[in-house]
């Protein structure tokens, strides 16, 4: 459940934006493999 510690806090937009993308999609893989593991 790492995902939803993640979805609390705001990322800053002062950000790396290549480790946002990569942080975000991460986090979407992450969310389709949990989402998928449940159903």
């Amino acid at each position: 459940m790492k995902f939803q510690n993640i979805m609390k806090e705001p990322t800053p937009m002062s950000n790396n934006i290549t480790g946002n993308k990569n942080a975000n999609i991460g986090l979407f893989f992450e969310i389709i493999a949990v989402h998928r593991f449940f159903s």
